[in-house]
């Protein structure tokens, strides 16, 4: 096998992981935090037995035909070493600048690629973590030498309306020294957005580093400057729709008047300052009962803290949505 067939395996293969891990996606950063977090994609070494690694080497031997690249893996070291001998005759070039960075990949694609012809019972999923191992050190190796990886299904956040508008904040910001840390500015350049949502979403806050506070903190201040009407709902889960919890299961919205007077009989004396339908249903709300209204907030604080604390939506994505109605919209 030579290295053109080689880097075209390992783009397909790689492209196969993107796309299917993607698909399902809203957003992603182009980071290895996040592809570490969300998607699972780690390097994790593996117990090879003696036997095992003889055939690994006697299949490198002539994987590359019959040229005088082969691969071995150590036998006595723990952690499955690998070297393939006259690696550098793969480049054309024959340059070193570079070929170390490739060749980490390579050996683990082709270590994979060994595992899986040995075609034997894999009980331990051995041949699935060494897959990994490759995409996790492919991933490295575009990250660290190649722009973020174009897709047709999603846009650079920085091309947005209100993407270029957030980044040219945060670079004023940065020239005024009002904003030394640099990162929140950073990750804007790495967040790519769905085109589907490409409109309705105005930022993702992804907790990776230790500044994530700071950021936070920056964020608010920068997407609410000059706004006084604004309001804020957070939701655990972003796959929720913007229901009130009445519409929620069909249940509740065909007994909505049976429950309202219901509660009304139960409890007469909790609406006895209530002067009308709308304000006895904010008493029904805080009582929990299933309304037609959404809470909403002027602090997006509390909005935050709703989209966070779920115990049951812990692996979910949170969502805030900001309203920013007209003045003559407010009933009081």
């Amino acid at each position: 096998m030579d290295l053109t067939i080689i880097n075209n395996e390992i783009q397909k293969e790689f492209e196969f992981y993107l796309k299917s891990f993607l698909d399902t996606k809203k957003y992603y950063y182009w980071t290895l935090e996040y592809f570490e977090s969300v998607g699972g994609l780690t390097f994790q070494h593996f117990f090879l037995s003696d036997d095992v690694k003889k055939e690994i080497n006697s299949k490198g031997e002539t994987y590359f035909k019959e040229s005088k690249i082969n691969l071995s893996i150590n036998r006595n070291s723990h952690r499955n070493d690998i070297n393939i001998k006259n690696i550098t005759t793969l480049f054309e070039d024959h340059k070193e600048d570079g070929q170390s960075k490739r060749y980490e990949y390579i050996k683990e694609f082709v270590l994979w690629h060994l595992l899986k012809q040995l075609n034997k019972n894999d009980p331990n999923n051995k041949i699935e973590i060494q897959k990994r191992n490759f995409l996790y050190t492919y991933l490295q190796y575009l990250l660290e030498n190649q722009a973020p990886r174009k897709r047709s299904d999603f846009i650079a956040y920085s091309k947005t309306e209100q993407g270029r508008d957030l980044f040219i904040q945060l670079a004023n910001l940065v020239k005024e020294n009002k904003n030394p840390n640099i990162n929140l500015q950073t990750k804007v350049e790495k967040l790519f957005i769905s085109k589907e949502y490409e409109d309705r979403i105005h930022f993702i806050f992804s907790k990776v580093g230790e500044e994530e506070k700071e950021e936070l903190r920056e964020l608010l201040d920068v997407l609410s400057k000059g706004s006084v009407n604004n309001y804020y709902r957070g939701q655990a889960d972003a796959t929720w729709l913007l229901d009130s919890s009445l519409t929620r299961e069909e249940k509740y919205a065909e007994n909505e008047a049976r429950m309202y007077y219901d509660i009304l009989s139960l409890k007469p004396e909790a609406f006895s300052n209530n002067y009308s339908i709308y304000e006895r249903l904010i008493t029904m709300q805080h009582f929990g009962m299933p309304t037609r209204l959404l809470d909403i907030t002027r602090n997006p604080l509390v909005s935050i803290f709703f989209s966070c604390n779920n115990l049951d939506r812990a692996n979910a994505d949170g969502l805030v949505y900001s309203f920013v109605p007209e003045s003559d919209n407010f009933l009081n």
